[in-house]
């Protein structure tokens, strides 16, 4: 298989182009320079791998993978059959975290109440990830159900 992926082709020239392998690809610098210039005229699409994209648009790649799984649980989202009956995620309320955090762990430190936050957000993220919503409404009414603290 080939580093890049050309498809489409028309009178021997493709007109789409893949750039996950460009750089792994045995052309010299003109080579990779028709290349770009054949992308810069619009002569072949071209399609940025995920690093390629972050450089080009000066974005962090987590958060480009965040927004990429985003948009994939959005289109799966709207995918769906209309006949079934989706609700939306729940949210946790304002001030629902800080009382939850102190009630589990009592009054801390701004720097362990970050710490503790992350983690929250990494275990909801990967129940996303797997697709557990159930148990992410468990968590997030277990939040939001918190009592106050005195």
């Amino acid at each position: 298989m080939s580093s890049i992926t050309f498809t489409t082709l028309t009178n021997g020239r493709a007109t789409s182009l893949l750039g996950s392998g460009i750089a792994h690809r045995d052309l010299d610098v003109h080579g990779r320079a028709e290349l770009a210039t054949d992308a810069v005229l619009g002569e072949v699409a071209f399609r940025p791998s995920r690093a390629q994209a972050s450089q080009i648009f000066r974005v962090p790649p987590m958060v480009l993978r965040q927004h990429l799984q985003a948009r994939e649980l959005a289109e799966e989202y709207s995918n769906r059959d209309s006949n079934e009956q989706l609700q939306p995620l729940p949210f946790v309320n304002d001030g629902a975290l800080l009382r939850y955090l102190r009630h589990t762990h009592g009054d801390v430190g701004v720097g362990r109440f970050i710490r503790e936050a992350k983690k929250l957000v990494r275990t909801i993220r990967e129940l996303a990830e797997m697709r557990d919503i159930e148990t992410i409404r468990e968590l997030v009414e277990r939040i939001n159900s918190a009592p106050p603290v005195l």
